[in-house]
């Protein structure tokens, strides 16, 4: 590789050029939030004389590394973390150039795990086909979502929104267009994108949007918030205050993640709230947040942004293999999950109708899809669409070739990034979840189309309205259907 050297209004950084592409890596957008500056909003970076080395990923945030050697560990997280994580990294195919359409990754993990200079989310594609792409890294779990009182609300939001006004400053030395930008992110960092659209902070750092199996109702109450802090307290023994828990050693720190994270699967402990996979979650708190985020856009936040948004046909299969449901469904866990849903029995049966033969554990996957995502996400494009805002959905239905997997949740990343020969080799551990031949021409149609958003706002199909409903389904055949999900939406019709 051959070194390249930039000035921004950051400083001088020197990067490398791959394949034609170059790559800039591990530039600080804010100060190490650690210290004095641990469990409070963001502060700018410090500046540096001379040139910078922006060779080397910067390190992650601290997380749990629940299979050190797995290929699907390694390719989702990353293997450098610390405290200084406030980094982020671009790749761009004309550093001398200017005007090119601007994309921001914001990884997902379920605010626990993550990063954003993993193999999962290079930018090398992204930059190939005409992008200037940055990908993220931001504040996980304890330092980043979990609610100490007043100023410590959405850190890892706020971290988000400072590497947003970071791409604001410097990204045009890069090549970017400042003015068009979209942000875009999958299950956790989708639930960002979406909170972002609702957050005031956050108007006018952004063009566009793209959520990948998002929810908006993954929002915390401040009394929930403060439940799941003062049982986090409980885990490490200390009072759940900034001061106490912030002499926690690391290691103990991590381990209580995985505990909590563990005990919040389990709805008798914790009811419906179980079912939303992490106890770290955005808290409504009145000030970053000001309301639930169906109520913020149904007020016009983000009215003015152009919004692609859509979900996996099986997203939830993923969880429920773990559990080891897949199969069979323990009938206790099957009524807790239909209440938490609010979902009556006869309600269920009605995806019969859609899925012919499905047996029980193909139902409850599909309800609780549609309760987490699915639902939650046409919700969303709806009430965008209400208050004029251009917007566009879509559903993934190409299934794994692994038995009763399905169009799983993340399936469609390796498809969208078009990244399909890595991808294969990761995800192979406990199944070979892509299989050897995954159709690229998929890849081609979902990366071109996520491109073609990015660039002119338009994805290549008719933006959604409550008329038509337009759906672009992305499979082998692909291709735009009126109103695709409106036997599942009529069952979820007067619940939540």
């Amino acid at each position: 590789m051959t070194s390249t050297e930039i000035h921004a209004p950051c400083g001088r950084l020197a990067g490398t050029i791959d394949r034609g592409i170059a790559r800039y890596l591990g530039i600080p957008f804010a100060a190490e939030p650690w210290g004095h500056r641990r469990f409070r909003a963001p502060e700018p970076a410090a500046s540096w004389d001379g040139v910078r080395q922006a060779t080397t990923a910067g390190p992650g945030s601290l997380q749990p590394t629940l299979d050190p050697n797995g290929k699907i560990d390694a390719y989702y997280n990353p293997r450098v973390q610390g405290h200084d994580c406030l980094n982020l990294n671009v790749w761009t195919p004309d550093p001398g150039g200017s005007g090119l359409p601007v994309m921001v990754w914001i990884h997902g993990g379920g605010y626990i795990s993550g990063g954003g200079a993993v193999p999962a989310h290079d930018g090398w594609t992204w930059a190939r086909d005409g992008v200037v792409y940055v990908s993220i890294n931001y504040r996980l779990s304890v330092e980043g979502f979990l609610y100490l009182g007043e100023g410590t609300a959405n850190l890892g939001l706020l971290d988000a929104i400072a590497a947003l006004r970071w791409v604001q400053d410097n990204i045009a030395a890069f090549g970017g267009d400042p003015g068009n930008v979209t942000i875009f992110g999958q299950s956790g960092g989708a639930v960002s994108v979406v909170n972002l659209l609702a957050m005031p902070s956050a108007a006018g750092l952004f063009r566009r949007a793209i959520s990948q199996s998002g929810s908006t109702e993954g929002t915390a109450s401040i009394e929930l918030a403060e439940r799941i802090t003062a049982r986090f307290a409980e885990i490490v023994h200390r009072k759940p205050i900034a001061e106490d828990l912030a002499t926690v050693p690391d290691a103990e720190m991590l381990a209580a993640v995985v505990a909590i994270v563990l005990e919040y699967q389990i709805p008798s402990m914790w009811g419906a709230e179980s079912f939303m996979i992490s106890p770290f979650r955005s808290v409504v708190d009145g000030d970053t947040l000001p309301d639930r985020i169906p109520t913020c856009v149904e007020r016009g936040a983000s009215a003015t942004v152009d919004l692609m948004a859509g979900a996996t046909r099986d997203e939830c299969t993923f969880l429920m293999l773990p559990l080891g449901m897949l199969e069979t469904v323990d009938e206790a866990w099957q009524k807790m999950a239909l209440d938490a849903f609010g979902l009556s029995r006869e309600r269920l049966e009605r995806y019969e109708e859609i899925r012919p033969g499905a047996d029980e554990a193909e139902l409850m996957a599909a309800a609780w899809t549609d309760w987490a995502f699915r639902i939650p996400t046409l919700r969303l494009v709806e009430e965008h669409s209400r208050q004029g805002g251009r917007s566009y959905t879509y559903d993934f239905t190409w299934p794994s070739p692994v038995p009763r997997v399905g169009a799983a949740h993340a399936l469609e990343c390796p498809f969208v990034n078009d990244s399909l020969d890595v991808a294969k080799e990761a995800l192979t551990e406990p199944a070979d979840l892509l299989g050897r031949t995954p159709p690229q021409a998929l890849a081609d149609r979902m990366h071109k189309a996520w491109i073609d958003f990015a660039a002119t706002g338009d994805p290549g199909w008719a933006p959604f309205d409550t008329d038509k409903r337009v759906t672009m389904r992305f499979d082998v055949d692909s291709g735009p259907v009126d109103d695709l999900v409106g036997a599942e939406r009529a069952i979820w019709d007067g619940i939540r």
